[in-house]
């Protein structure tokens, strides 16, 4: 697995459109194959496939979402076709 700096701006720039509630981001950049997750902070909380576009449209249309990130603790690596991007929340 090596750092990609390409998936990490794409990963700022969806904090940015989040931000600005862009849902267009979310339609052009989030798959909806069968592999894909999404896991919130709610254990219970788990999504894959089409549901996930689903779930972040829904979350930025309410303003639920609210993200940012220094760069300290954000890492985007890839492997192969996979991209992995894990950030640590709060202070």
């Amino acid at each position: 697995m090596e750092r990609s700096e390409e998936l990490q701006d794409l990963v700022r720039a969806s904090f940015e459109a989040y931000s600005k509630g862009d849902t267009s981001f979310i339609d052009r950049y989030t798959s909806s194959q069968d592999g894909v997750r999404l896991t919130c902070s709610d254990p219970n909380e788990w999504f894959k496939g089409e549901q996930v576009a689903e779930v972040l449209k829904q979350e930025v249309q309410a303003g639920d979402v609210t993200v940012s990130s220094t760069g300290r603790s954000m890492r985007s690596s890839r492997a192969t076709s996979v991209g992995y991007r894990a950030d640590r929340c709060g202070p």
